[in-house]
């Protein structure tokens, strides 16, 4: 524990420039992959025209005592899912990643801020933007088991949340480190976003990560500012990653002078009430933000994971 800061867990993030050492983790990952033959990489399950596609890869290898993840593309990954891969469809190119390249990260522990110390647990989020990914990829409510329509922005069904379960939790933490996190109720109703009216709510979750909420990101004792025409707040300000970029992620020129241009926007959990397609987010400015601009297929959203930690008690929710 460093003051106000948890490092927990590893994750890729900053690319390895040293020629010699990405030319031995490349012969240690062996063939590249194909659409045909993915060898000993493992596909990303990144959407081009509304469809899987076979375009994208990584692979993780350890080398004295690190690890890195090499990532490889032989298309760009679009804004949204709807979209064709092509250059001017994308952030991969404008964020310094071209296609027919292998990339290498280095895992590095994930720092998260502490949001709140209570009854020997701690409430904290990714101090960095981790990752980018859709909401969900679908721009149409289906029928649940029960025939309840399912909309798009149903954090309770979304791609994203299975991320966070899934893929991000078994790369984020050894199994040691998945024993500490505390699964705690997770709140999806009509407070947990602020609004006064919002069909698109779904039920409670229970999980161990998670993304914050609207209400959770305008929460003063959380250090975020409460007013809802608050267009800056510089505590909601996050900086990508290089492995996110890599991803697609958008980030760039907030117009803040004091900034570094690699502030990305990143998603919330809380439906917009406008409509089934979008999703509340953070804006590269600090802002909380609802726009279809921000519909859930849009690819390049950032992922700022939270979670409960346990140090010894309850959790702090």
């Amino acid at each position: 524990m460093d003051g106000d800061e948890i490092r927990f867990g590893r994750y890729p993030q900053t690319e390895v420039k040293d020629a010699a050492l990405c030319a031995a983790l490349c012969a240690a990952a062996g063939e590249l992959p194909t659409g045909a033959n993915a060898r000993k990489w493992t596909e990303y399950p990144y959407y081009i025209g509304g469809k899987l596609s076979k375009f994208m890869w990584y692979v993780d290898v350890d080398r004295g005592g690190e690890r890195y993840r090499g990532v490889y593309f032989t298309k760009y990954r679009p804004y949204r899912t709807e979209l064709p891969g092509g250059k001017g469809n994308g952030n991969q190119p404008s964020n310094g990643y071209v296609a027919g390249t292998v990339y290498w990260f280095r895992f590095e522990p994930i720092v998260w801020r502490v949001l709140e110390r209570r009854d020997g647990a701690a409430l904290v989020m990714s101090a960095v933007i981790l990752d980018s990914l859709q909401f969900s990829h679908r721009r149409r409510a289906v029928c649940g088991e029960n025939g309840e329509r399912i909309y798009p922005n149903n954090y309770a069904q979304s791609e994203i949340r299975k991320f966070l379960l899934g893929d991000f939790s078994r790369t984020a933490f050894r199994d040691g480190e998945k024993a500490l996190l505390m699964p705690v109720r997770v709140e999806n109703g009509l407070d947990s976003t602020g609004d006064c009216a919002n069909r698109f709510v779904c039920e409670d979750t229970e999980d161990a990560v998670f993304l914050l909420s609207c209400r959770e990101i305008m929460t003063q004792k959380y250090g975020f500012s409460d007013d809802c025409n608050d267009f800056y707040d510089p505590a909601r300000l996050l900086d990508a990653t290089d492995y996110a970029m890599a991803l697609g992620v958008s980030a760039g020129e907030s117009g803040l002078p004091e900034r570094e241009p690699r502030v990305g926007w990143w998603w919330l959990r809380s439906p917009d009430y406008f409509g089934k397609n979008s999703a509340y987010c953070i804006t590269d400015t600090g802002n909380v933000f609802d726009c279809d601009e921000f519909s859930v297929t849009n690819a390049q959203g950032g992922v700022v994971p939270a979670l409960c930690l346990r140090l010894g008690g309850r959790a702090p929710r």
